[in-house]
């Protein structure tokens, strides 16, 4: 379930509509920022929510951050390959952000893993 922003705020199966969120995910993704699903759901007045009540969900929007590099990272860089130094970048955000980040970097040619690609 999603609530539809152009259908006047209703509540509409998502089915419909995730390709298009999956869609502006990759979208934000791809221009250098963190993106984070919003969902919610009335789980009653419970202390402790189970992974059972994490599904049936009513999608919302997104929250979008920015975090660009530190301004002298592209000195730093050069400075680091001029002193032998080789370079690899390991983080947690997605293979969109990641690839997005080290073209602002001034990285060239960099190959993404993402985590499935660590354990094969």
């Amino acid at each position: 379930m999603y609530k539809c922003g152009n259908c006047g705020g209703t509540i509409v199966d998502i089915g419909g509509a995730k390709e298009k969120i999956q869609q502006h995910f990759e979208e934000f993704s791809n221009k250098g920022f963190r993106t984070l699903g919003v969902a919610y759901k009335n789980v009653g007045s419970e202390q402790r929510i189970s992974k059972d009540q994490e599904s049936g969900m009513t999608f919302t929007g997104f929250l979008v951050l920015f975090d660009p590099p530190k301004a002298n990272i592209l000195e730093t860089i050069t400075n680091l390959k001029n002193l032998g130094v080789v370079l690899k970048v390991i983080t947690g955000d997605n293979h969109l952000v990641a690839a997005n980040v080290s073209q602002q970097m001034g990285l060239k040619n960099t190959r993404i893993l993402s985590g499935r690609n660590l354990f094969i």
